[in-house]
């Protein structure tokens, strides 16, 4: 049997290295959401800090339910939800509406990093 903490460990490990190889953005865990619970406001991974991420890895997609938990938490971060399935690749989902914000932001990050 899988155990669903440490599946969704690694997948979160999984997903900071995936983002990083893709935008050169460093990311890390969030630890404080992993051990202490964290309340609302702290994302699953942390390192592109105007996105609030919600991480899933898992087969069952449960999409309207991500939706409700990303926004309750983002607060005035834009809100992501990336996931990934077994032997897929990872999707990342987030409001067209953001999708301009989030693109200058991420954009800036890297040539951030870039320097």
């Amino acid at each position: 049997m899988v155990n669903a903490r440490n599946k969704g460990k690694r997948g979160e490990l999984e997903f900071c290295q995936a983002f990083e190889s893709v935008t050169g953005i460093p990311m890390k865990r969030n630890w404080t959401q992993s051990f202490a619970g964290g309340g609302k406001c702290n994302p699953d991974v942390k390192g592109f800090d105007r996105a609030h991420f919600e991480v899933k890895r898992t087969e069952a997609v449960h999409f309207f339910k991500w939706v409700g938990q990303v926004l309750s938490d983002c607060a005035h971060r834009i809100p992501v939800i990336a996931h990934k399935r077994n032997r897929g690749d990872w999707w990342v989902m987030l409001r067209l509406e953001d999708l301009p914000m989030f693109s200058r932001e991420l954009l800036d990050e890297m040539e951030r990093v870039e320097r």
